[in-house]
């Protein structure tokens, strides 16, 4: 599993020096250097009478962190293009090639929408807007 993700995260830059590596690129390393770090330190460690746990705990909270880090920046990501997609351009694509084919039922959703937009531009003096009917 821990190959997989690793496999995902982009590869360094190799001819760039790492002074001129942007933020992501350095986040990307970081990740995968720990992911790595990580899957090293669970299967292969062995135990025994020296082993300092407390150094050890400390070592999987850093690793743990940057993996965290960067899982969380690949979320914001993600959020910030769906953030980015016009949704109401896209429903009345959808209405407009449903009208098209003469199949189109407008949403309760919709309805109710228009049915606001309505009741705010009637509201407004001087306005000539009649809802529609139906």
């Amino acid at each position: 599993m821990v190959d997989k993700i690793v496999a995902s995260i982009p590869l360094p830059p190799v001819d760039k020096p790492l002074s001129a590596w942007s933020h992501g690129e350095l986040l990307s390393d970081a990740a995968r250097s720990s992911l790595l770090g990580l899957r090293a330190f669970v299967t292969k460690r062995a135990i025994t009478a020296e082993t300092d746990f407390k150094e050890d705990l400390q070592l999987a909270d850093v690793v743990l962190g940057v993996a965290k880090l960067y899982a969380h920046v690949q979320v914001s990501q993600l959020r910030h293009v769906v953030e980015q997609e016009d949704w109401a351009a896209y429903q009345k694509e959808l209405e407009r090639e449903a009208r098209t084919l003469g199949v189109f039922e407008p949403s309760s959703a919709a309805k109710r929408m228009r049915a606001k937009r309505a009741k705010r531009i009637l509201r407004k003096p001087g306005s000539k807007y009649k809802p529609p009917r139906g």
